[in-house]
C-alpha cells in the first residue's frame, strides 16, 4: 500500500510539473451563429471536424449564439451547424494556426434541415483583433515552395522582418541571439548555451508550420521572441513525399583562399584537382496515414545529406626546393661554413655538405611550397583539407484519439 501511494504521489507531481512547464500550441475555433435578421441562435448544434483525421468535436451555442471548440490541434477543419427551421450550414477549409484562434461567424438561412448551405471560402481578414501579439509564420506549402539553399528551419526564420542574420547566429528584434524561446509541439527546445533551436529540430518535410511571435505575445512563451514549430501528423489517407537533389563541383565557386596568388593556368588545374572537389547530395522521404482509421495515425520522415567541402586555408612559410638543395642566393640568408665560419660562396651550400638525414628531416617537417614565393625568397604552403560530412535526421509522430475530447501524441526525433 505504501509503495502504491508513493507511486501515485510521484505521478501526480510529474503531471503538475509538466503542466506548469508546457506552452500550449493548441488553438480554438469560435464564432457566433445568427439568423437572417442578425439575432443570435441559441442551442444550435455545432460540429467541428478535423478534415485530415475525420475526428469530430461537438459543441453548442449559448444564449448569445456564441460557440467555441477549444484545445484543437493546428490543422484544417470543417464547421457544420444544424438547428430546427434553418438550413444546415457547412464551411470547409477553416485553417487553425498553432496557438491561434479561428473566427467562424455563421449566418443561417431559413429552410428545411434537409437543405444545406455550403461555404467553401470567405474573405480573409489579416487583422488580429483578439491578441496584441505580432505573429508571422510559414505554412507547409510555403516551406516547400520558397527558394532556400538550406533545409534547416532557422534559415527560413530570416524571411521574417523581425529576424536578422548575426555573425554567429540569428537575432530577433535586434536583441541577443540567445533571447529567443523555441517551442516544438508545446515543449521547450532551446539550446541552453547559444539560444538556438535544439538538436531535436525536425526535418523540413516533417514541419507543418513555423510561427514567430513578437511584441506583446502571451507570457507563457517567455523570451524576447517565441518561435513555435508544429510537426505534421497523419490522417485518414496515406500521403508521402520524396526528394533528391545534387549540387556538383562544377556549380561551386572556388573559395577566396584557394584562388589567392594563383595564375589562370594554375586555377584551371585547381578545378580538376581531386582535393578541390566539392559536392552535395540531399535526399529524403516521408509517409503518413492511419494505423487505425479515425483513431490512430502516424507520420514518419527521413532526410540525409552527403556534403563535401573544403576547409582550412592556413598559410605557413616553408623552405623552397632551392633552399633544400643549399641554394640561398634568392634570400637574405647568408649561410656560413661551420668549420671555417666564412660564408659559402654565392650563398650556396655544396651538395656534399648536406647529409641524407638532414634532407629527410626537412622533407618530413616541411612540405614543398604550393603558392608563389614571397619577395624575400621564402616559400608559402597553404593547406586545404577536403572533408565530407554525412547527416541523417529522422522524425516519427503518432497521434491517438482516445475519446471525443481526449487525445495524445508521441513525437521522437533523431
Amino acid at each position: 500500500m505504501r509503495t502504491r501511494a508513493i507511486l501515485v504521489l510521484l505521478l501526480g507531481a510529474l503531471a503538475a510539473a509538466a503542466s506548469l512547464r508546457a506552452q500550449s500550441f493548441l488553438g480554438n475555433i469560435r464564432g457566433t451563429v445568427t439568423d437572417p435578421q442578425g439575432s443570435p441562435v441559441a442551442d444550435a448544434a455545432v460540429l467541428v471536424v478535423d478534415e485530415a483525421t475525420g475526428v469530430p468535436r461537438a459543441v453548442s451555442t449559448d444564449a448569445e449564439g456564441r460557440f467555441e471548440a477549444a484545445n484543437l490541434k493546428p490543422g484544417t477543419y470543417r464547421v457544420e451547424v444544424a438547428t430546427p427551421n434553418f438550413k444546415e450550414y457547412k464551411r470547409s477549409g477553416v485553417v487553425l494556426r498553432a496557438a491561434g484562434n479561428a473566427l467562424v461567424d455563421v449566418k443561417l438561412e431559413i429552410g428545411a434541415r434537409t437543405e444545406t448551405v455550403t461555404v467553401t471560402a470567405e474573405a480573409t481578414n489579416n487583422i488580429t483583433v483578439d491578441s496584441p501579439a505580432i505573429a508571422r509564420g510559414l505554412d507547409e506549402q510555403q516551406l516547400h515552395d520558397l527558394p532556400r539553399g538550406s533545409r534547416d528551419i532557422q534559415s527560413f526564420l530570416l524571411l521574417n522582418p523581425n529576424v536578422l542574420g548575426g555573425s554567429d547566429d540569428i537575432q530577433f528584434l535586434g536583441g541577443r541571439t540567445y533571447g529567443v524561446s523555441y517551442i516544438q509541439d508545446g515543449q521547450a527546445s532551446t539550446n541552453a548555451i547559444f539560444g538556438t533551436v535544439g538538436n531535436s529540430a525536425p526535418g523540413l518535410d516533417a514541419i507543418a508550420e513555423v510561427q514567430v511571435l513578437s511584441n506583446s505575445y502571451s507570457a507563457e512563451y517567455g523570451g524576447l521572441a517565441g518561435v513555435l514549430v508544429t510537426t505534421k501528423r497523419g490522417g485518414n489517407t496515406y500521403r508521402g513525399t520524396g526528394f533528391y537533389d545534387f549540387n556538383s563541383n562544377g556549380l561551386n565557386a572556388l573559395t577566396y583562399n584557394q584562388k589567392l596568388g594563383l595564375s589562370d593556368e594554375e586555377l584551371a588545374g585547381l578545378r580538376s584537382d581531386p582535393n578541390s572537389d566539392t559536392h552535395q547530395h540531399r535526399f529524403g522521404a516521408s509517409i503518413g496515414g492511419p494505423l487505425k482509421s479515425g483513431k490512430t495515425f502516424f507520420y514518419v520522415n527521413y532526410e540525409g545529406s552527403n556534403d563535401k567541402a573544403i576547409f582550412g586555408g592556413g598559410r605557413a612559410t616553408v623552405p623552397t626546393a632551392a633552399m633544400r638543395n643549399g641554394d640561398f642566393s634568392a634570400t637574405a640568408i647568408t649561410p656560413r661554413d661551420p668549420l671555417t665560419g666564412q660564408p659559402f660562396p654565392g650563398k650556396i651550400i655544396p651538395a656534399s655538405r648536406i647529409t641524407p638525414q638532414a634532407r629527410a628531416i626537412m622533407d618530413f617537417f616541411y612540405p614543398l611550397p604550393n603558392r608563389a614565393n614571397l619577395s624575400n625568397g621564402y616559400g608559402i604552403y597553404q593547406q586545404f583539407v577536403p572533408e565530407t560530412r554525412n547527416r541523417h535526421r529522422a522524425d516519427l509522430r503518432i497521434d491517438h484519439e482516445a475519446t471525443g475530447k481526449d487525445s495524445l501524441f508521441l513525437r521522437g526525433s533523431y
